[in-house]
């Protein structure tokens, strides 16, 4: 219609990605799980057990924030499409 404003690059990416809201902001799709599972004994002795691994694809739009958290597993980040630098503390 001509009365609809433009969609942003990020509502964009959103739609061609099928991307849902995330928990702590931003968007998200799953793109992979592990058939693999690990686990071992945490400090109570009681037996933890997760996938190996998984991956996601994550948007942050212009005027997005992600909630500051700690992780407790590893993560790897790849940046495609920005304006600036990525800036994680």
């Amino acid at each position: 219609k001509d009365d609809e404003k433009p969609k942003s690059r990020s509502e964009e990416l959103a739609e061609a990605l099928q991307l849902v809201p995330h928990p702590e902001g931003g968007f998200f799709r799953e793109t992979f799980r592990s058939t693999v599972g690990v686990s071992w004994t945490d400090g109570t002795g009681a037996t933890v057990g997760r996938d190996a691994s998984t991956a996601i694809y994550y948007l942050l739009s212009d005027d997005a924030t992600s909630a500051f958290h700690r992780l407790d597993d590893d993560e790897v980040w790849h940046l495609y499409e920005a304006d600036c630098p990525l800036w994680i503390h």
